[in-house]
């Protein structure tokens, strides 16, 4: 089987590990091999496992044994027990459960009785009140941001979730605000203060180098995905070994360079690439269903 594998496998494409295949006894063993491809150790899913149990527990439990739980095991009430409790709750929604109630009750308690949840909850309060402001405003501003943060400075955690979420506000406007109230605080003669802007300032600006490089790096790639089907001698084929490369980063570089085509006026060019994306269609439609494709049609 390995031979085989090989010997249909183009050269450029063969990799080492293909010579050394592995012997898995149970799927267990399979899928945890997998996952430890992506980064997920056997000690993480142990650990999911864990919470899983403990939230399916906590959900029919009674109050005393509740509280047991949660006072002995709360070093497993994290940021990920939360996100499968919220899973839950969105499941239990959507189908009318008789569960959603005690959901909803157990996520309000362990929102006010453990500290990941009050943690959340200072989160929750503050996004809420960011995203209320936006609204008011018909949109998130570089002043909106900046107050919002200045409002929460001393907690280092919310100022990070609030940029992360207003991350598109985070222009020079933003910064030279930020700027100002530091020297503001420094004229004031408050030190500590001045030292928090700056070190909060270091960090937006360290956040906001390492987003716009990861998107730099994002696009190129994309580019490099578009130029190889753009060169290959069978532009389908192409498309089908790189479907797994085909996403909203690609797309979005594919109609960047069909604009750029059009005011260059390069023919030639712009032929190929409405070739592909009418290509990229195509393939899209036949993997959808056809009751889909008949929805769409209409």
């Amino acid at each position: 089987l390995t031979r085989e594998v090989i010997d249909n496998t183009p050269a450029e494409q063969r990799r080492a590990y293909m010579f050394q295949p592995m012997t898995m006894l149970t799927m267990q063993s399979f899928m945890e091999k997998v996952l430890e491809t992506e980064g997920i150790t056997k000690e993480m899913i142990e650990r999911q496992q864990k919470q899983a149990e403990l939230l399916n527990t906590l959900i029919t439990a009674d109050q005393d044994v509740a509280d047991h739980l949660i006072k002995e095991r709360g070093g497993e009430i994290d940021e990920v027990f939360f996100a499968m409790l919220r899973q839950y709750i969105e499941a239990a929604s959507q189908m009318n459960d008789s569960q959603l109630v005690p959901l909803i009750n157990l996520q309000a308690k362990l929102m006010t009785e453990t500290e990941t949840g009050r943690r959340l909850e200072k989160q929750q309060i503050a996004l809420h009140g960011l995203n209320r402001s936006a609204k008011e405003a018909d949109g998130l501003t570089p002043a909106i941001l900046l107050e919002h943060i200045l409002k929460n400075q001393e907690d280092p955690e919310l100022v990070a979730a609030l940029a992360q979420a207003g991350i598109q506000a985070m222009t020079y406007e933003f910064f030279t605000g930020l700027t100002n109230e530091i020297e503001r605080q420094q004229l004031a003669g408050n030190e500590e203060a001045v030292e928090r802007l700056s070190n909060i300032r270091a960090d937006l600006l360290q956040m906001q180098e390492e987003i716009q490089t990861q998107t730099r790096q994002m696009l190129g790639k994309a580019r490099e995905t578009l130029e190889s089907i753009l060169t290959a001698e069978d532009m389908q084929l192409a498309v089908q070994a790189n479907a797994n490369k085909i996403d909203d980063a690609f797309m979005y570089v594919l109609a960047g360079e069909i604009g750029r085509a059009e005011e260059t006026d390069q023919q030639e060019r712009l032929e190929q690439l409405n070739a592909l994306r009418d290509l990229l269609v195509s393939e899209a439609e036949s993997q959808t269903p056809p009751e889909v494709q008949l929805l769409n049609w209409l």
